[in-house]
């Protein structure tokens, strides 16, 4: 005969036996990990950004503003009316039944076509980080051909180079020219000018002046980084 002691020890049995099954199987699991991640560049690494052919126009109004400063455009494209002031007194002399009056020619000005600076802008870049220093250096020196030709005219580029970060650059003396700068890293970008000295006296033609293909008129070199 079941009595009501045992019906409730036996539901109190079955009431343990449930606990101890949500104990053993919890219904959620959790899992934490944390991670610490270090980057070593072993080495240092410079890049040297550059253009290995550079093509100018040298158009006539470019011209007219280096040669004919306070002249006005003649009606003839291309031509140019300079009025350089009064010329200074001169003794006159006779010869021969002719009178002489010697004058200095104008136009002389003072642009020396000889030593003409041209700055080329914006034509090199370095990233850098690392090496023996915190520094990168760039230098500049004359190539091995320096004559443009066409045909019977040229134009020849001078032994005398600047180099500069930045978009201008000064003529300072010869070459090599040297610029130092600290390493930029490799997000960073140092962008800088180059400027060249021409003889423009033999320029006596129009077209193109170059040098053969593949010729060095200026080399970049990093020398230290």
């Amino acid at each position: 005969m079941t009595t009501t002691l045992s019906r409730l020890a036996r539901r109190l049995g079955f009431a343990a036996v449930a606990i101890a099954g949500v104990s053993a199987f919890p219904s959620a699991a959790f899992a934490q990990a944390n991670v610490d991640v270090n980057i070593t560049i072993s080495n240092g690494i410079t890049i040297l950004y550059y253009y290995s052919a550079l093509d100018i126009n040298l158009d006539s109004t470019t011209l007219a503003s280096l040669l004919t400063t306070g002249c006005t455009a003649g009606t003839v494209a291309g031509t140019f009316n300079c009025d350089v002031g009064a010329a200074g007194p001169v003794v006159a002399t006779a010869a021969g039944g002719v009178v002489t009056a010697s004058f200095a020619g104008p136009g002389g000005g003072a642009i020396n076509t000889a030593a003409v600076p041209l700055v080329l802008s914006n034509v090199w870049s370095v990233r850098a980080v690392g090496g023996a220093s915190a520094n990168t250096t760039v230098q500049i020196s004359r190539g091995a051909d320096n004559s443009l030709v066409n045909g019977g005219s040229s134009i020849v580029i001078n032994d005398n180079y600047g180099i500069n970060t930045g978009a201008t650059s000064a003529l300072a003396g010869a070459s090599p020219r040297i610029v130092q700068f600290p390493d930029p890293g490799l997000g960073g970008l140092v962008t800088g000018s180059v400027a060249l000295s021409l003889n423009l006296t033999n320029a006596t033609a129009t077209g193109t002046y170059s040098s053969a293909p593949g010729n060095v008129n200026y080399v970049l070199t990093v020398t230290n980084t």
